[in-house]
């Protein structure tokens, strides 16, 4: 469900490279716009919510989802994976929203580094689908952790690289992608299989919640950093930080859940 939105992306993105020249910024906006706009009827007159057995099949989900989350020794593993979505959307908006930019700051030509998005998105799909195989078969946490280790040691090495010249930073674009994205889809599955079914749906709303709140941060803290100019190796070498911190709540938590399965 999650490879949507990079595959979105990949659309989206080469479409506004390749019509860029002709429509301006301002006409690429205009055109997703209208986009959005045509889907309400589409929504509308295709989604719906069959009734069928909702009157039979006993109920599920906890009346108080939220205390069940932060009750029973589960405060501090809720804590973590909210931070760590947190972190990662934090990092991901950051890198999808400002690299086209940066790329453009250094000399690449809009449609070019618009295809920079593309690039990253690829990477991210590649990554989860990757990801989601690896997962199936052994802890949800401990891959995703390293994943995000390694994807905090490519973007500070895309910082030195985004000024070198031949494809070698689309190459540290994708490895971004193929990690850090990667690990975001496939860190959703820590709903699924670390805590109960009847806090399902609060849990990943919960994640999601938060994962918004890491949206709006990230591409706001880039622009701060991009304004201060503070050299391209230190500004990446500083949006790597958040993806580390998210590594290293993800190992506490795989942590927390080898322990506690060592104890059952």
């Amino acid at each position: 469900m999650f490879l949507g939105f990079p595959i979105g992306a990949i659309v989206g993105g080469a479409v506004t490279a390749g019509v860029m020249t002709s429509l301006g910024w301002r006409g690429v906006f205009l055109a997703g716009g209208v986009c959005a706009l045509l889907l309400i009827p589409l929504v509308a007159l295709g989604v719906t919510e069959s009734a069928s057995g909702a009157h039979t099949a006993s109920p599920v989900h906890s009346r108080r989802p939220l205390t069940e989350l932060v009750s029973g020794g589960r405060a501090w593993t809720t804590f973590l994976f909210c931070v760590s979505v947190l972190l990662m959307l934090l990092t991901s908006y950051f890198l999808v929203s400002w690299i086209p930019t940066v790329l453009t700051l250094n000399g690449m030509s809009a449609e070019h580094a618009a295809m920079a998005a593309v690039i990253i998105n690829c990477g991210g799909i590649a990554g989860t689908l990757i990801l989601s195989f690896i997962i199936g078969h052994r802890s949800p946490l401990a891959p995703v952790a390293v994943c995000l280790c390694s994807g905090a040691i490519l973007i500070a090495l895309l910082g030195h690289g985004i000024v070198s010249p031949g494809n070698t930073k689309l190459l540290l674009v994708f490895g971004v992608g193929l990690v850090v994205i990667g690990a975001q889809a496939a860190s959703r599955r820590w709903a699924c299989i670390c805590i109960q079914r009847r806090v399902y749906a609060t849990a990943g709303g919960l994640s999601v919640a938060y994962g918004r709140l890491g949206s709006i941060i990230g591409p706001l803290v880039g622009g701060y950093l991009v304004s201060a100019k503070l050299g391209w190796s230190r500004l990446f070498m500083l949006a790597a930080v958040p993806a580390m911190l998210a590594a290293l709540a993800m190992a506490a938590l795989a942590l927390i859940g080898q322990s506690e399965g060592e104890r059952r």
